[in-house]
């Protein structure tokens, strides 16, 4: 009997609580998944695509196409190479490399190999290396596209061609592959689920196997990648074995890509001296070499051990792997404006489109303080102003020190905070005032010659509807606009029965619908939004509540402009769906949003 009470109190409490801490209209879900949904990125299967190619004659590569393949001294790769030669899309290069003993002398079946094509390249092996990083070695042109395959597989005719088609219909930054895994986190474990051949075409968040044939784009790594072999590196034992998983887990690191899984009607093997099943794939190992990488973990992986690896040109995680993932085709021209730009590293939404893509922009930060701490930022104009609607308007910033960093705790217009807040500033912090004369952002683009942006950030909600109000969309293109809004009174609550980490949440204060009616009369449609903020706490602290209250939050939104896109081929099947965002409005200025469950 005590055992039923305990068990119904379990149960009751949260649910009892809730109902009296929560409001009547939960607003939205924050949860930590990994994974984001799986989206297919074209209008016609890869089966299609590839009937097209075969009926139009002779294979057109756009670029220059190479197979990799590693082997050692004592195994027969005939099959496989002979597979790999007789392709109905020839390759321009196909490297073997050998492992083992440097100067042993090469095998019969080594020189029978190298005798087949004028294009197979046979090189030795570094003892802690794959295929892969063999190959980038060799090829350092970005526009190259790198086909992995293994040794113990004979494969199907067509399966350079299915690759090489799908590569030119997918979006730029995109692996296709014939098989792969999907990574997501579970329990506070990173585990993964396969994604065999066969299975319906759309995104991967994981990594994709070499076996059944992967192509790679020269551009997508950097020489991050080769420091597998470097003995003061942490990575982990498990990655030497499997290359997949540390290929697919420096390409998201980068924030350039994802895989996208191919079913061109056929499987790319047809049998082999050791079959993809019979493999024996230590799962485990594959997920503890994964582990060590933040981005399989997903953009929160802030608290994970200092030792795991993030790309050291990443600032604002969660921010700049969103913006990134706004633009499906890189562009290596880009340009943005980015305000409080603080010291254009730290915290920076930009850094990385500057210094991995080359884009030039415009970086505004109102602090005296900041702007000489940004000379590394050598492609971005700089300007120490503040934006605002009214141009040459005298203004004060002023920011807050509490003497523990060198970055102030609370940085503002004056006339935008409350007159008891800065009494209370200037009795307990360290205030510095800065006197400014406002710019509107047309000049600013005008200065610098900027009537294109790919991105345009503005973190200053307390000015942000005034600087639009008055901002000509007709006389500029921009294409995505990051803003940073205030809400108000906001309740977080944990869902213990959610797979993932997760909290309902409601602001009954949400301020920035004028600001949405004003861009969506200007083509501009909300298409994602992010919690960047909790009363100054950052959004992971609510990992150390079952309940939260917060007087203010901010909240991140992303708007593009609108654009056709093409209609998706079918549903997704149900068990492949990755837990994903659904917003509505619910009639009474709350942002209603449901997270469904991942149950793979």
């Amino acid at each position: 009997m005590a055992m039923l009470i305990g068990s119904i109190a379990i149960v009751a409490i949260p649910i009892l609580f809730a109902a009296i801490f929560f409001p009547d209209n939960p607003a939205l879900e924050v949860s930590y998944p990994a994974s984001p949904p799986r989206r297919r990125l074209t209008d016609r299967p890869t089966e299609a695509l590839l009937a097209d190619a075969l009926r139009s004659g002779p294979c057109l590569k756009p670029t220059r196409v190479v197979l990799t393949l590693s082997t050692s001294a004592d195994r027969d790769a005939r099959p496989t190479v002979q597979s790999l030669v007789d392709q109905s899309c020839p390759v321009d290069a196909l490297y073997l490399f050998v492992m083992g003993d440097s100067s042993a002398e090469p095998s019969r079946s080594l020189r029978e190999v190298k005798a087949m094509s004028d294009i197979i390249i046979v090189k030795k092996m570094a003892r802690r290396s794959s295929n892969l990083l063999a190959a980038l070695e060799e090829e350092r042109d970005p526009s190259t596209w790198i086909i992995t395959v293994e040794d113990d597989v004979v494969y199907q005719r067509d399966m350079v061609l299915a690759l090489v088609v799908a590569a030119a219909a997918l979006p730029s930054n995109v692996a296709p592959a014939f098989w792969c895994a999907q990574a997501f986190v579970r329990v506070g474990s990173l585990r993964y689920s396969g994604l065999p051949a066969g299975s319906s075409e759309g995104t991967v968040f994981g990594w994709c196997y070499s076996f059944a044939g992967v192509l790679y784009k020269r551009w997508f790594f950097d020489d991050q990648v080769f420091l597998l072999d470097n003995a003061g590196y942490l990575a982990p034992d498990a990655c030497v074995k499997h290359g997949d998983v540390w290929a697919g887990g420096h390409m998201l690191s980068k924030g350039h890509g994802e895989f996208y899984l191919v079913n061109p009607g056929f499987m790319s093997f047809t049998g082999g001296m050791q079959t993809a099943f019979g493999r024996g794939l230590i799962r485990d190992s594959e997920a503890h070499c994964a582990s060590w990488f933040a981005a399989y973990w997903g953009v929160f992986a802030e608290g994970r051990p200092a030792n795991i690896y993030r790309h050291p040109h990443f600032q604002r995680r969660e921010k700049d792997l969103k913006m990134l993932s706004m633009f499906g085709d890189l562009n290596r021209n880009g340009s943005f404006l980015e305000s409080r730009a603080l010291d254009g590293r730290n915290n920076s939404l930009s850094f990385f489109f500057e210094k991995e893509l080359g884009w030039r922009g415009i970086l505004i930060e109102p602090s005296e303080i900041q702007p000489p701490l940004l000379g590394d930022r050598n492609g971005s104009l700089v300007m120490q102003t503040a934006i605002c609607g009214q141009a040459g308007a005298k203004r004060t910033w002023l920011e807050a020190f509490d003497g523990k960093s060198n970055l102030p705790g609370v940085a503002a217009f004056e006339d935008s905070l409350e007159k008891e807040f800065v009494r209370l500033m200037d009795f307990t912090r360290e205030v510095r005032r800065t006197p400014l004369r406002c710019r509107q952002l047309k000049d600013i683009l005008q200065q610098a010659e900027m009537p294109k942006l790919h991105f345009l950030a503005l973190d200053c909600s307390w000015d942000a509807m005034d600087i639009l109000s008055k901002f000509n969309f007709q006389d500029h293109d921009i294409d995505v606009i990051y803003l940073e809004v205030t809400r108000s009174k906001c309740r977080f609550l944990t869902r213990w029965t959610h797979p993932f980490r997760s909290w309902s949440w409601s602001c009954e204060k949400i301020f920035e619908k004028p600001l949405k009616d004003l861009l969506a009369s200007n083509s501009y449609i909300l298409v994602d939004t992010i919690l960047v903020d909790i009363g100054g706490l950052p959004s992971l602290a609510l990992k150390q509540f079952f309940f939260h209250y917060a007087m203010h939050v901010t909240v991140g939104l992303f708007f593009r402009r609108e654009s056709p896109e093409p209609e998706p081929l079918q549903e997704m099947a149900r068990d492949e769906v990755i837990s994903s965002y659904k917003c509505a409005q619910d009639g009474q200025n709350f942002e209603i949003c449901e997270l469904p469950a991942h149950n793979g």
